[in-house]
């Protein structure tokens, strides 16, 4: 096995290490709001916002995200915060996902807000788990088996790209 094959195997593995630890945090953070106090607040601001572009098969690919920020009074100390539930800021090429969030909290709504009682300046709209940190996980989950795919399959996709 010559060390440039290893090296990208290592690059798989950490990229899918990496974002299994990510989603471990996120999972473990969206845990601990499900013990957080609760309050009322405003919406500021409710958009889809573009967050990149690039090439991609089929022309120009781009990824959105809902950018909402909110205000909320905790102790008669005001607070300002772009957190819905944690995983909002994951970026995908499918603003569907985002527009039912952005209808659900428009701007100058009442909301009710969850903040950390230790730390009031943390924030969400929507307590606990939220799906997308699994499919996070999930994808960290699949960069680990490609890359043992990869090891144990060696020889055949040297062969497949050989012809």
């Amino acid at each position: 096995m010559s060390s440039e094959y290893i090296f990208y195997i290592l690059i798989v593995f950490c990229v899918g290490f990496i974002v299994i630890l990510f989603g471990i945090y996120l999972a473990a953070k969206s845990s601990d709001t499900k013990k957080w106090h609760e309050t009322t607040g405003v919406v500021l601001k409710s958009e889809l916002e573009k967050t990149s572009t690039a090439a991609g098969y089929d022309g120009e690919s781009q990824s959105f995200k809902a950018s909402i920020e909110y205000r909320y009074k905790v102790d008669n100390q005001e607070y300002t915060s772009k957190r819905v539930f944690y995983g909002d800021n994951i970026s995908l090429p499918l603003p569907f996902k985002f527009k039912s969030l952005i209808k659900l909290y428009s701007k100058d709504s009442e909301v009710i807000v969850y903040y950390n009682p230790l730390k009031p300046k943390e924030s969400v709209l929507q307590k606990g788990l939220k799906f997308i940190v699994i499919e996070l996980f999930l994808l960290g989950c699949f960069f680990i088996l490609f890359g043992f795919a990869i090891l144990k399959y060696e020889t055949a996709i040297k062969s497949f790209f050989a012809n």
